[in-house]
This record gives C-alpha cells, structure tokens and sequence, in this order.
C-alpha cells in the first residue's frame, strides 16, 4: 500500500515489518515497522501517516494498526482487537475511516473512526454476505464511499459513523476506489453480469453511479488520481 502525504511517499508492506519513504518517488529509504504484519493500506491525514493491517495470518488480536508523524518511526495502535482483517483507511473531515472484515456470516460488518488516528470507534457499515466484504473506502466531496465485492451492494456516510446502503446498476466485484476532479471513480476486480466490459464507474456524488467499459484484465486492483488523470492498474 502507498500514500503520499507531508513530502513524503510512504509505503508498507505485506507479511512484513518493512516500510519504506521517500521524498522523490524514485530513491526510497527503507524503515521499519513494529510487527510483522500483513499490512494492506496506508494513508495521510491531520499530521499522521495511519497503516492498517490483516491479521488473518497470526489470528485476531492487537495491535493491527500503526501511526507515524513523519513517516519513518512508527508507533503500535489498536483498532479494534477483535477484527479479523481491516482492508482500508481513509482520510477526511477531520475523521479516519477504517473498513473490516469479519469471519461470521451472522454479525454486522465493521467500520470504524477516529478523530486523532490512535483512539478509535467501532460502527456497522449494511450488511454483505461474507463472501462479498468491504474492500476499499475513500473520501470525497463530503462524503466516505465504501466498495464491496458485494455485486450490486455499497455504502456512503456523511460523518464516517452512520452509514447508507447504495446499488449499483450491475453486478460487479468492486474493489478499488478514489476521488479526484469532482468524481468518485471506482474499478471492479472482475466483470460479472450481462455487461462483461463494464468494470469501472463514477459519480459527483457518491450515490449515483454511472459505470463505464474499459480494457478487460484479469484483475483491476487499484485506482488513484492526479495531475489531471485517473490511473488504474
């Protein structure tokens, strides 16, 4: 996972202890962090570099996150120590986002906030199957999106705390999304349904979605903007 914050590129790894910096985005200096972790996102928001972590690989418990000011010294931080897997976290007003994943078919989905990215809330985000989990949030134009591998299921929140269910007009695997030039964008990990080439979509609000057909690949698994472009890989 990769963010950018503070001069700073900053990187974590899966099933490691290795961060890494850089100030250029081209030489990287490596850094450390405090356990071994499957670490899955990263991001920047009010002084503080927030990491979040699976730990599907050595069971439940804490710490399954980090926080950083500068990026190289990283401190242990728990989200909840009951969470089977946290996928991502976002930043915005004035709020980090985190989104979870849960083993049960039964209980409610996790979310979870915090104003300072070290003490943190838990919440529910709307139901998913457990095999259709939240994979990615993000946060624009006022508004937290989350994604699902859920077919046609989604979610938005005005405060990061109370979610709303949306639906997508086809079934797609929803994995990646961003927001960038007054548009959420969001790409699915693999096509489904009757429109097999619709794998990406958008929208100026969050809520109403309009999905677009793009290059088929295996497996589109991330999507970012800036300088003018959405970039998808």
């Amino acid at each position: 996972a990769l963010t950018y914050g503070d001069g700073k590129f900053v990187s974590v790894a899966v099933n490691s202890t290795y961060g890494a910096y850089s100030t250029d985005g081209i030489t990287w200096t490596t850094t450390t962090l405090p356990k071994k972790k499957d670490w899955s996102s990263v991001i920047y928001g009010d002084g503080k570099f927030v990491a979040v972590c699976r730990t599907r690989q050595d069971g439940k418990g804490a710490p399954n996150g980090v926080y950083s000011t500068d990026g190289i010294n990283w401190t242990e931080m728990t989200v909840d120590e009951h969470a089977d897997d946290l996928e991502a976290v976002t930043y915005g007003n004035g709020k980090f986002v985190a989104v979870g994943y849960i083993a049960s078919n039964t209980e409610n989905r996790p979310a979870y906030y915090s104003t300072d990215g070290i003490n943190w809330t838990k919440t529910n985000l709307p139901y998913v199957a457990i095999y259709r989990q939240y994979t990615d949030v993000t946060f624009g134009n006022g508004k937290f999106v989350a994604i699902t591998r859920g077919l046609h299921d989604c979610a938005y929140s005005n405060d990061g705390i109370k979610w709303n269910s949306m639906s997508m007009s086809s079934e797609q695997s929803w994995y990646a999304a961003t927001y960038g030039d007054d548009k959420f964008v969001m790409v699915a990990d693999n096509a489904h349904g009757e429109d097999e080439n619709a794998v990406c979509a958008y929208s100026t609000d969050g809520i109403t979605w309009t999905e677009m057909s793009m290059l088929r690949a295996d497996s589109w698994r991330d999507v970012a903007y800036g300088n003018g472009k959405f970039v998808a890989i």
